[in-house]
């Protein structure tokens, strides 16, 4: 009987061994066929791959989210992915202040297409430059957020060798009051160096349970 069940676990080995060779182009894991996932050029590189189900393409969610830049909190009570996805605008500027008047307020275009008209200062917005020490400020608006929950938020500036070259101060929670679903404030940002030609990046996070997650990114050219 021993035989008879080794025999037969050694025929759907074989079996299921050819299967792969015909169709897992890129292999299987735990038996179903791996796909290959490349975003604006980049292939997405997880210890759990995306892999093919009856049809569909089923991707990690963490992966997704670091790569769409949204926010993922497990739930292990209830084992419920609470996803945020957040709008969130960013304007960096030498300087920001009051409007005095109307005819002061600056009608600007913001990364989502929108036309603001904004009853702030807002001189000389930029996102390219050349290597030296800067300092600046960020205006931040951000929606789309959940209403009586708190937030920590952070801005992290990575160089084009993927090393952090400036964290925001630790803010303090923000408890979003009830019927509000979103903030703007502008982030004093002091000597930063952009010490060489590249295609740095400006990281929005949100804190989700203990982690900070990309919800917003912003390229800067330095060159």
């Amino acid at each position: 009987m021993k035989k008879k069940a080794l025999i037969l676990a050694l025929g759907i080995t074989v079996f299921l061994g050819g299967y792969a060779s015909a169709n897992g182009i890129n292999g299987f894991f735990k038996g179903f066929p791996i796909v290959k996932v490349v975003v604006n050029g980049d292939e997405i590189r997880s210890d759990i791959p995306a892999i093919n189900f009856n049809g569909s393409t089923m991707l990690p969610l963490r992966k997704m989210a670091e790569n769409f830049n949204f926010a993922v909190e497990w739930d292990e009570k209830t084992w419920t992915a609470n996803v945020t996805k957040p709008q969130v605008d960013m304007i960096l500027c030498d300087y920001y202040g009051e409007a005095e008047s109307p005819e002061q307020a600056l009608e600007i275009q913001d990364d989502y297409g929108r036309t603001l008209l904004i009853d702030r200062i807002i001189g000389n917005p930029f996102s390219r430059f050349e290597p030296g020490t800067y300092s600046f400020n960020a205006y931040i608006d951000v929606s789309g957020l959940e209403s009586g929950k708190a937030y920590v938020d952070r801005l992290i500036i990575v160089d084009s060798a993927g090393n952090t070259i400036y964290t925001s101060p630790q803010n303090e929670p923000y408890l979003m009051p009830q019927g509000q679903n979103g903030f703007l404030y502008t982030l004093g940002i002091q000597d930063v160096t952009f010490a060489s030609t590249g295609v740095y990046v400006m990281k929005y996070q949100l804190s989700i349970g203990e982690e900070y997650m990309t919800v917003y990114e912003k390229l800067l050219d330095v060159y």
